[in-house]
């Protein structure tokens, strides 16, 4: 049985008291990281969704309803109210920014120097504090044109190949949970994207100078980096 998700039914009860006209309610993918950022942070739904069910909110929903997906495999613009973060995933911007898996990343990065494989993700294996990287499996080759695309190099690779194995199997870590101490929210998408974060909320908060005052309430830019 299908479940069907509809704006009534989904909505956390502490943002649905607290909205008025001009309310922000904000679906992603991974809302317990992004929460973070948000000032309040009820403006984020706790709603555990997958990215198709983000899309379809903010398809269906009011110009108040804003949605954050994985990169994936996918560039492109689909909607004004979507923003993609420009990674595949959360677990590369844990591999390339959190602390914790600063000796992966570095592994990493020594393997790709000579062997680096656009169509190929990578793995790894341990023992003790060594840790070998090797070729994995194959992406689907329907992607061929967009990593072709986007990866010219080591760094590139991290960013945008499918690295959520590889990242999640280095430790029981739940390594989301500091990331957001270690990464600007503006680091998270392109400049872009970022421009429209700002568009957006301009609309609900004055299309005067005040936005520059009342947009890093609404989110935390700066972040003291250990």
């Amino acid at each position: 049985m299908s479940l069907k998700i509809s704006l009534d039914t989904i909505i956390d009860p502490e943002i649905e008291n607290e909205m008025t006209p001009n309310s922000i309610v904000i679906y992603a993918e991974d809302p317990e990281f992004y929460r973070y950022y948000v000032t309040p942070n009820s403006m984020v739904s706790m709603e555990k969704l997958d990215c198709v069910k983000v899309r379809e909110l903010v398809k269906r929903g009011s110009s108040g309803v804003l949605g954050i997906v994985d990169g994936d495999f996918d560039d492109s613009f689909e909607h004004e109210h979507l923003f993609k973060i420009d990674y595949y995933s959360i677990e590369n911007v844990v591999l390339i920014y959190h602390k914790g898996v600063h000796k992966l990343k570095e592994e990493a990065l020594i393997y790709l120097e000579d062997s680096l494989d656009k169509k190929y993700r990578i793995s790894h294996t341990r023992d003790g504090d060594n840790i070998t990287i090797k070729k994995s499996s194959r992406i689907d080759s329907s992607f061929d044109n967009y990593v072709r695309r986007k990866i010219i190099d080591k760094d590139s690779y991290i960013r945008y190949m499918d690295l959520k194995h590889f990242v999640n199997s280095f430790s029981s870590q739940n390594y989301q949970k500091t990331l957001p101490t270690q990464v600007k929210f503006e680091e998270l998408f392109s400049k872009d994207s970022v421009e429209r974060f700002l568009e957006v909320f301009t609309k609900f908060c004055g299309n005067d100078d005040d936005i520059v005052m009342d947009y890093p309430q609404i989110f935390s830019f700066s972040f003291k980096h250990k």
